[in-house]
């Protein structure tokens, strides 16, 4: 067609407007691949992303933009610097997203947006855990929301993730379990002082994972901090030190 030959000559702005001419005649089902011919016109041969980002706004107002081209003018607002657009971009493509997987990576996408480039510590978590909700072995996610709220030393909200997290976990590998209850455990002992907290945690972890001497001697600790456990305390170490008497 015409606009081959104008690209063939280099003559670039003359083959946009013989496609603009082109899409506005086209049924919106098929305009979208000459949307994107344009865009690519005009981001790698007039080098103007902005003009191109401009190109494909009106997919994102099509009946049923596809989740492939959202993704992409969510890229291009990231080159361009506009990661604020970017992000509604995201949201939008969260909205016609399926599958798990795909809603995992675009809420993980997203809450990696706004915790590095956007700095709204509040919404990454939030989006980090949505992501969690479709897949809960998402380490990565997990471990942003734990970082974000340890370096804001926001100790409640953080017992409030682990909660939820352990919630998650019921599926998971029981290795994974106990680390997330050490964690609270260890939160409740050194930040939140809470030791009856503490004390449940780390029966729990007992029940999940018995056998290990840091934890046997941690619960110890704590059961003989409170008056009202302390015989717990006095009976474990009786326990521990007829095991050492023992013969073999």
């Amino acid at each position: 067609c015409l606009s081959d030959l104008d690209k063939n000559l280099e003559n670039y702005e003359t083959a946009l407007e013989r496609l603009s001419r082109l899409a506005e005649a086209l049924p919106e089902n098929t305009r979208v691949e000459v949307l994107l011919e344009m865009a690519d016109l005009a981001r790698f041969k007039l080098r103007d992303i902005g003009r191109a980002i401009n190109i494909l706004l009106p997919i994102r107002h099509m009946k049923n933009p596809s989740l492939e081209h959202l993704q992409h003018i969510a890229q291009l607002y990231i080159e361009s610097g506009d990661t604020l657009r970017a992000a509604e971009v995201f949201d939008q493509a969260i909205q016609v997203a399926s599958g798990q997987d795909n809603l995992a990576e675009l809420n993980y996408r997203l809450g990696y947006l706004y915790e590095t480039v956007l700095r709204n510590p509040r919404l990454a978590v939030q989006k980090y855990n949505q992501s969690l909700e479709h897949i809960p072995a998402n380490d990565k996610a997990f471990t942003a929301v734990e970082r974000i709220l340890r370096e804001q030393k926001d100790w409640e909200a953080l017992e409030y993730n682990y909660r939820i997290m352990i919630v998650r976990s019921k599926d998971l590998p029981v290795g994974r379990r106990v680390e997330l209850w050490r964690k609270l455990a260890e939160l409740y002992h050194h930040y939140l002082e809470q030791p009856e907290n503490g004390v449940m945690a780390y029966e729990v972890i007992e029940s999940l994972e018995p056998g290990r001497p840091d934890d046997y001697a941690m619960l110890t600790e704590l059961y003989a901090q409170n008056p009202d456990t302390r015989d717990k305390a006095i009976g474990r170490l009786h326990a521990v030190l007829l095991k050492q008497e023992k013969p073999l």
